[in-house]
């Protein structure tokens, strides 16, 4: 009996250490999404050294392009430097192909998203992989940012979009966008000037504005351009990127929803404004993409990498499968000492 628990103790260590990696099923696409968020980040690297907006190696040694000056008008609260630089791994498009899919998106579906500019990275991150998996977004972004995201006045979200359009990386923009910030008024006892300077981004970029005095008023304009942009299309998915008021609502339950995949009815019961709640009393599963650090945890990301990872090789692209020959090996070998036990223990009650 000693002798089967020793070989038992054995088969659940062999079990336990018998794991294999292998490539998911959507390999292939999660590469291509990160591959083309690469390609996104080069466009706009070069663009902004083209226009003499860089920030500089000590702040972007990856060379991004996508993290903005730490003061601006656009600045709307603090953002860690270290979790801006973390949502410009293009392993993060390969996250957005994989909660896509855990939320039911298909090709040919359509997805809304609700943006900050706060986010670059992130924001780029789910265009991207809706790219390659052929979705059609309806986006509405506000322009406000934390530190060292879309900061640069000169260097918007929407800029950033725009360049990347023209470029052929991708085929899809923004349709609609608010200044952002509380309220979604952009207040600035630093620069009284921002709401006009957000304005006139969203102008520029040929963006429609969505204005209002209040946050009701607010919420309810972008649930009225998003009915509208869908045009009797069904929407499968709302993706909320970063902290925008408008998006997560005025009180602490946007900050208590989970990060990744929030599925209707598993918030219920939770009262509060913002087009996320919204979209989950209607029916409409969301990607929420808040909490940077517990992303990186769920799908095994690094935090502040330098250099960036190569696309395809971390965790994010393989799925666990255990070495069932051992298992069946090692069981097969427990039951046969089993049964010479049981057998020996036979012939000494018979003796």
């Amino acid at each position: 009996m000693v002798l089967l628990v020793i070989i038992s103790i054995l088969t659940m260590a062999f079990v336990n250490t018998g794991m294999a990696r292998s490539r998911a099923n959507n390999y292939e696409t999660k590469k291509a999404a990160a591959d083309l968020m690469s390609r996104g980040m080069d466009v706009l690297f070069e663009a902004r050294k083209q226009a003499g907006l860089g920030v500089g190696d000590r702040f972007d040694p990856n060379r991004t392009g996508l993290i903005g000056p730490e003061v601006s008008a656009l600045v709307t609260t603090l953002g860690p430097l270290e979790i801006k630089r973390t949502t410009t791994n293009p392993d993060f498009a390969a996250v957005l192909v994989d909660l896509f899919t855990q939320a039911g998106v298909r090709s040919g579906d359509t997805v809304a998203i609700g943006l900050s500019g706060s986010f670059p990275g992130l924001a780029l991150a789910v265009v991207c992989a809706a790219e390659v998996m052929d979705v059609s977004l309806i986006s509405l972004a506000s322009i406000g940012a934390s530190t060292f995201g879309a900061t640069d006045p000169s260097f918007t979200w929407l800029d950033m979009e725009r360049t990347l359009f023209d470029a052929g990386v991708i085929s899809q923009r923004t349709v609609g966008a608010s200044v952002g910030g509380d309220e979604d008024q952009l207040p600035s006892p630093l620069f009284p000037e921002a709401r006009s300077v957000a304005e006139d981004v969203i102008r520029r970029n040929g963006v429609t504005l969505i204005r209002s005095s209040t946050l009701d008023e607010a919420i309810v304009a972008r649930l009225k351009l998003y009915d509208a942009e869908r045009a009797g299309r069904e929407i499968s998915a709302f993706v909320n990127v970063g902290g925008a008021e408008v998006n997560i609502g005025s009180g602490d339950a946007g900050y208590g929803l989970r990060s990744g995949l929030v599925s209707p009815g598993k918030e219920a019961g939770i009262e509060s404004d913002g087009v996320v709640f919204a979209m989950l009393e209607m029916g409409i599963p969301v990607v929420n993409l808040m909490g940077v650090r517990d992303l990186c945890v769920l799908f095994g990301l690094p935090v502040d990498p330098v250099p960036l990872p190569e696309s395809g090789s971390g965790g994010v692209y393989y799925q666990p499968v255990r070495k069932q020959a051992v298992i069946v090996v090692f069981l097969v070998f427990v039951l046969a000492v089993a049964g010479i036990l049981l057998i020996d223990r036979t012939h000494e009650a018979r003796r």
